[in-house]
């Protein structure tokens, strides 16, 4: 196996582990347990003063952590399959925040928001301008 396609081997690896947590999170049956752990995560940030939760509510927080989820998800795939054109990388992933929050409104377990699928779609742009960004510096340097 050539340098490149080790590397890609190993960003594959990285990639299915990244896919099954996050499966984990996103498909977790009890809602409860989920919304307490973000606000427990968001208190940590209030009592060691990184933001004012005056200005930032815990719902604001969930929103951040939806575009924060889905940002290595980009990049992880772009660097596993490099000749997929980055762009697919975000269909797939607004395909999948869709097919994520369809799921969760027919479970009836859990709440499903056009809000998840805009912050999770946001989150892989970001990933997908960060690879662009990325492999035009590689070039250029």
């Amino acid at each position: 196996m050539s340098e490149k396609g080790a590397g890609r081997a190993g960003w594959r690896v990285i990639l299915g582990v990244y896919l099954a947590l996050t499966a984990l999170v996103v498909a977790w049956p009890n809602a409860w347990t989920v919304n307490r752990t973000v606000v427990r995560v968001w208190q940590i940030g209030v009592t060691n003063g990184w933001y004012d939760p005056s200005t930032f509510s815990p719902e604001a927080f969930a929103t951040l952590l939806n575009v924060i989820l889905f940002i290595p998800l980009v990049i992880l795939a772009a660097a596993s399959f490099p000749r997929v054109p980055v762009w697919v990388w975000v269909l797939v992933a607004f395909v999948g925040s869709c097919l994520i929050e369809g799921g969760q409104l027919l479970g009836g377990v859990r709440d499903a928001t056009y809000l998840d699928v805009i912050s999770n779609t946001g989150g892989a742009l970001i990933g997908a301008l960060l690879v662009v960004v990325g492999r035009h510096l590689r070039h250029v340097g």
